[in-house]
């Protein structure tokens, strides 16, 4: 894919249904991206904090308190609405819990493994 192909892949984004019905398109936006452009606010960071530790392989023993369970929830809306692309003027007060979540796990996810680089098979040297 060269990378106009890859902008214009980009631009159009992922159709998709979420779990309420809603039909929508997205695009994935990383919470690291939201973070740099200044869109997470200061009371939810703690639960971001916590969330980005759960995923670096620490304890997920504790439970989280209802103030950082709060935070959690706006931080999901927050990723939610930077990733719906269409229906344009949809709001995070507008939807269910369970969609907010579905897309933010949606956004969260791995990458996904790069693709080799080279095209070709090396060829095996010769031996001496």
């Amino acid at each position: 894919m060269n990378l106009e192909e890859w902008r214009a892949a980009r631009a159009a984004g992922e159709p998709g249904t979420l779990p309420s019905g809603l039909m929508v398109v997205l695009q994935k936006v990383h919470i690291m991206d939201l973070v740099q452009q200044g869109k997470i606010p200061q009371q939810v960071q703690p639960a971001l904090e916590r969330q980005l530790g759960h995923s670096n392989n620490k304890s997920q023993s504790q439970q989280m308190t209802t103030d950082e369970l709060a935070a959690y929830y706006e931080l999901t809306g927050i990723v939610a609405i930077a990733c719906i692309r269409e229906p344009q003027g949809l709001t995070a007060e507008e939807l269910p819990a369970e969609d907010k979540i579905a897309v933010y796990q949606w956004a969260m996810e791995g990458a996904q493994k790069l693709q080799p680089f080279r095209r070709q098979e090396k060829k095996l040297m010769e031996s001496a």
